[in-house]
């Protein structure tokens, strides 16, 4: 039977799992449905999710370190998608989720304070992209932005 995509994604089929994840990240509110599933891995910036044992939602970006597997063995229906299996006992049901599109800058009227340029606004993750903290400038955009350019930093974000 084919798959049927609910959000783009594309099933990469039935993968064996072990007590140190194939998949490493536990999404606990995405339990049980694809769809959640799917989006909070997506959100999370993950290119894989699998669904396990009627619904866990485990995400990565690789994964397959303990082999594939006949599809037969992910044949546990979803518990909230009935319509869907949610792979088995330490067998993940893994898909490669669709990419999102890189963020773009958001158009701002901006008044520069110390002949800085606004880029616009950007999502952060816990991975960051301006990784020093500047923690003086707190609060105060053009102590900041005076913080930066002493430190020769090329960007700043608040």
């Amino acid at each position: 039977m084919k798959y049927v995509a609910i959000m783009g994604e594309t099933r990469e089929g039935c993968f064996k799992d072990a007590g140190n994840r194939d998949l490493p990240k536990l999404l606990r509110d995405g339990y049980g449905s694809p769809r959640n599933c799917f989006q909070k891995a997506m959100d999370a910036g993950y290119k894989y999710a699998g669904l396990q044992y009627r619904g866990e939602c485990w995400a990565g970006n690789s994964f397959g370190k303990y082999g594939k597997r006949p599809d037969s063995e992910c044949n546990m229906k979803c518990r909230k998608d009935n319509s869907r299996t949610c792979g088995a006992g330490w067998r993940n049901e893994v898909f490669r989720l669709k990419e999102l599109p890189k963020p773009k800058p958001v158009a701002a009227v901006y008044k520069s304070l110390l002949g800085e340029s606004y880029f616009g606004c950007y999502k952060d993750s816990g991975n960051r992209d301006l990784p020093k903290l500047l923690r003086a400038g707190y609060g105060d955009p053009k102590k900041c932005f005076q913080l930066a350019m002493d430190g020769r930093f090329k960007y700043v974000g608040m």
